[in-house]
């Protein structure tokens, strides 16, 4: 016979393949998680490129102005220059400036600040950066094509009006004629965008030159010989990019979009197969202890030890195969669903395209599927190849024990060493805030292998408290699924870690963000005791900073709504050599005034300064020290925090002005009068505010309510992401009982045969589900509170005040949606040990 041990291995898979379905399930889902990840990378990589090489579609030579340069332009006698050269046969010149688009209320369509962009409509079509997806191009003065997105997120229509914002405030009515499509663009993405007639771009928005030339090549000239004809003839600095070489660039910038999100999932992909290992690691324990007397059979048939631990390890390479072939398909599902699903987390939605599924994320995941179970089944085969020939005659396997005597005192010790270690990196890593979260949970994983270790010895008195009223409530049934819990420690506590895995990064991802948010309205309530911001949009690049109209600031001040209205400048200047922002207000009052902790801030003035709390302690300032700020001398009078500005220098507006000039206020902070509701305030800004369309509005409780959403938003990303640990966690418990069911099929059928009802046994069994799923998912959250809490102290520490957040309600929801999943799970067991044969099932060893 050729290959014994592959057919043995064939028929011992075929013959199991019922009681293996799960763990098969375990291993697709964290194998194919993970491959999932890179699934969707790839597509949403190409997705990006196709979207964002739009802009360089049939462009073979591109001419751009200096990379850090935003306002130069290439002049018309460089753009006809490089029209006149013989080696190209197609030239159009691209100009892109800043243009206000108004919505339906009148007010400027802006984003952080910047209004949108005028550009030009081509005369190549052949190499025109948008595509017309509706309409028709303007043909004459007064009409206007604008970007798609804009016109359906702001309410606008095809062949309606459209209003623009110069930079003197008037404003310019024109019919929209079409809508564009420009996929991503570095430049304009999340911008409105405009595409006038030539006359209307000369006269509202005055050009100073191109911002890009593009060309095709003539036949018979080579892109390179081209592209040194253009290099002669522009001026020095400017770039000239062959347009495979601007697409090889654009292709690294579509990577720049995915690489973040893939980081993290990838992370959250490794828990998923962690807890898939313990998964896999458990069926094998449990195979290997059910087939005690086959095992010892093939010992005494002349099997060397050798050959046993190589059967077992050949059974789990080939369930990993097997698992494999599912995690494939799960990878492709996972990957489409993550680019489907990305716009969820608040960042780029992934443009349409379709699935990009290349070798490699195949690969991976026979690679990991197999090599995942290997390794969890390595244990197993040791204990495996550990039995003798003479143990096949006995009846049934030895029940296991809980560790006790030498092996629970050396795990006992051994978790102890673990967790001081454990405390020793956490403690390291508490006072660097961000920088020290590695140490943190680097400190993390290693106490959790010590809570692993731990686990076989602690789980009994765990599962006692966790099963004590169940005990009492469900009779005979709640005792003795107490009574299995306890007396199977390593089975018990390889199910439980395997859902303290998941639960635990669950809790500690929860009370990361619970304390981040809780921190994050401390910080706008002391921050940013002021209302409301208002601020100008600058719609004409390259006039230096947008002010605000000193008449507002007059009419705000005037009207009774509001009780405290002042200017702020800030810039960036030179603090001792280093660049750091610097402001500065025309009243520091009420409000306004900053918690001063050290000094008065009534000194500031007359080359006097303050500064924040956090640059005297990073830079070890004190009150009496000289500053040397924008080659000027000033002397610090005043330490402060919880500033209305994130500025960390502050100086008196005199001061200011003698260092940057004469200048209306960049922007306006205020406070609402007594008894007036944030809504209340925004009514009347949005009166005072009709004649002043280049204003934007940004205030405390906007702000809050944007961080909630986003701290929802990200929990309820994690939590899915997540879910998906948690979910081959639950294979595990169903895996666990099923095979348990097996397992003590003689054991079940006894029961029976003693008077325990079809639905006490199934009782059984359910607890016996709960109560692993309690100790668990109780352990877990224990555990990953914990490391949360300390990874938030260290947080808050280093950039605030307070104490971390636990949000109680979360974790017992976790636990219950635990608690019932790990019922779920069991009901199929259940029911077939109630309805199993009791002679059957007495006759079976």
């Amino acid at each position: 016979m050729r290959f014994p041990l592959l057919r043995t291995v064939w028929s011992g898979l075929r013959v199991q393949a019922g009681r293996l379905m799960l763990t098969a399930a375990a291993i697709a889902g964290g194998a194919g998680f993970l491959s999932g990840t890179f699934v969707y990378a790839d597509t949403a990589t190409a997705a990006f490129y196709d979207a964002l090489a739009r802009s360089a579609r049939n462009v073979d030579i591109v001419v751009m102005p200096p990379k850090d340069d935003d306002l130069a332009r290439i002049d018309g006698q460089t753009a006809a220059a490089i029209a006149g050269l013989p080696q190209l046969s197609a030239v159009d010149t691209r100009v892109s400036e800043v243009f206000g688009l108004l919505d339906q209320h009148g007010r400027l369509i802006s984003n952080y600040g910047q209004a949108g962009y005028a550009i030009s409509i081509g005369d190549v079509a052949e190499l025109r950066r948008f595509d017309l997806v509706d309409g028709r191009l303007p043909a004459s003065p007064g009409e206007v094509a604008v970007d798609r997105a804009t016109v359906e997120r702001h309410g606008l229509k095809l062949n309606g009006v459209a209003e623009f914002a110069t930079d003197d405030g008037t404003v310019h009515r024109m019919t929209i004629t079409g809508l564009l499509d420009f996929g991503i663009h570095r430049g304009i993405s999340g911008l409105s965008v405009a595409a006038l007639h030539p006359s209307d771009l000369e006269r509202l928005v005055k050009p100073a030159g191109a911002t890009e030339v593009v060309a095709r090549v003539a036949p018979g000239t080579s892109p390179s010989e081209a592209r040194d004809a253009v290099q002669a003839v522009v001026p020095q600095g400017f770039r000239v990019l062959t347009g495979d070489a601007w697409r090889h660039q654009l292709a690294v910038d579509a990577g720049k979009y995915v690489d973040g999100f893939h980081q993290i999932l990838f992370g959250f992909s490794l828990i998923a197969l962690a807890v898939a290992v313990f998964v896999i690691y458990n069926t094998f324990t449990i195979l290997t202890a059910r087939r005690y007397r086959e095992l010892g059979m093939w010992r005494c048939l002349g099997a060397s030890r050798k050959q046993v631990g190589l059967l077992v390890l050949a059974e789990a390479a080939g369930l990993g195969i097997a698992g494999s072939l599912a995690g494939v398909l799960v990878s492709a599902a996972i990957g489409w669903g993550l680019v489907i699903g990305r716009g969820a987390t608040g960042g780029t939605t992934v443009p349409d395209h379709s699935l990009v599924l290349r070798p490699f994320p195949i690969l991976l995941t026979f690679a990991v599927g197999v090599l995942t179970a290997v390794v969890a089944a390595l244990l197993p085969a040791w204990r495996a190849a550990r039995i003798s020939p003479l143990q096949a005659l006995q009846i049934a396997p030895l029940r296991e024990l809980r560790p006790a005597g030498r092996h629970a005192f050396l795990r006992v010790a051994a978790a102890l060493a673990l967790a001081a270690f454990a405390a020793w990196l956490m403690r390291r890593g508490l006072p660097w805030g961000f920088d020290g979260l590695p140490w943190v949970f680097g400190g993390a994983v290693i106490l959790f292998g010590g809570l692993i270790l731990l686990l076989p010895v602690v789980i009994g008195p765990l599962t006692v408290a966790a099963g004590w009223l169940p005990s009492k409530l469900f009779g005979a049934s709640g005792r003795l699924a107490l009574g299995q819990a306890r007396h199977q420690p390593r089975r018990a506590a390889a199910t439980a870690s395997a859902l303290m895995v998941g639960v635990g990064v669950l809790a500690t991802v929860s009370v990361l963000l619970a304390t981040a948010s809780e921190q994050a309205r401390k910080e706008l309530n002391e921050n940013f005791a002021v209302d409301f911001q208002l601020t100008s949009v600058d719609v004409k690049m390259g006039n230096g900073k947008a002010t605000v109209p000193p008449a507002l600031i007059t009419a705000l001040r005037d009207n009774p709504a509001f009780a405290a209205v002042t200017g702020v400048r800030g810039e960036l200047g030179t603090v001792n050599n280093s660049g750091i922002y610097i402001w500065s207000a025309q009243e520091l009052t009420g409000p306004f005034l900053p918690e001063v902790l050290h000094g008065s801030i009534d000194e500031l003035g007359n080359g006097n300064v303050a500064i924040d709390r956090s640059y005297a302690d990073e830079r070890g300032t004190k009150l009496g020290d000289t500053l040397e700020i924008d080659n000027g001398k000033f002397t610090v009078v005043s330490i402060y925090d919880d500033a209305p500005n994130t500025a960390v220098v502050l100086l008196s507006w005199d001061d200011f002005a003698a260092l940057h000039g004469q200048s209306a206020p960049e922007a306006i902070i205020l406070s609402l009068a007594p008894g007036l509701t944030a809504a209340q305030g925004q009514a009347v800004l949005d009166g005072v505010l009709t004649e002043y369309p280049l204003i934007e509005v940004s205030g405390k409780a906007q702000a809050r309510a944007e961080l909630t959403e986003t701290f929802d938003r990200l929990l309820g990303i994690f939590t899915a992401l997540l879910g998906v640990s948690l979910l081959i966690a639950v294979f595990g418990i169903g895996n666990t009982l099923a095979l348990s069911v097996w397992e003590r099929t003689r054991e079940s059928a006894t029961l029976r045969a003693l008077g325990l009802s079809r639905a006490g046994l199934r009782a059984m069994l359910l607890l016996e589900a709960i109560l692993m799923a309690i100790v668990g998912g109780g352990a877990g959250l224990v555990f990953g509170g914990a490391v949360g809490w300390v990874a938030s102290l260290g947080l808050i520490s280093f950039y605030g005040h307070g104490s971390p957040v636990v949000p109680f309600g979360q974790f017992a929801l976790y636990l219950a949606v635990a608690a019932l999943a790990a019922a779920v799970a069991a009901l199929l067991p259940a029911r077939l040990a109630a309805r199993a044969s009791i002679t059957a099932g007495l006759a079976s060893e």
